[in-house]
């Protein structure tokens, strides 16, 4: 599941029970590779006092989309995340029996 932090999917509640469900399925099988990837549209989250959001603050690398209104900045974060994507994928293959 991709997430987008910003301010309003802070502050929503639907987002709060997706991600907290997200996490319990991690927590279930700690042998599956990561439910949630999330990413930053502004830097709210780094301010915010919201437990979810302060959980993945401190155990998550979030991807930087704070600059996707410009297009390099974009395109490099996009990059960051399809890079990241595929080495998960290779690190879940090369952990399958």
């Amino acid at each position: 599941m991709l997430l987008v932090l910003s301010e309003t999917s802070i502050k929503s509640h639907w987002v709060k029970h997706e991600v907290e469900a997200a996490i319990a399925k991690e927590e279930k099988d700690p042998t599956q590779k990561k439910t949630l990837i999330p990413f930053c549209i502004d830097q709210s989250f780094e301010q915010t006092d919201v437990a979810w959001a302060s959980l993945l603050r401190h155990e998550r690398n979030i991807g930087d989309f704070t600059g996707w209104k410009d297009h390099d900045k974009y395109k490099k974060a996009f990059d960051d995340l399809l890079k990241w994507l595929k080495y998960e994928t290779k690190k879940e293959e090369s952990d399958s029996p």
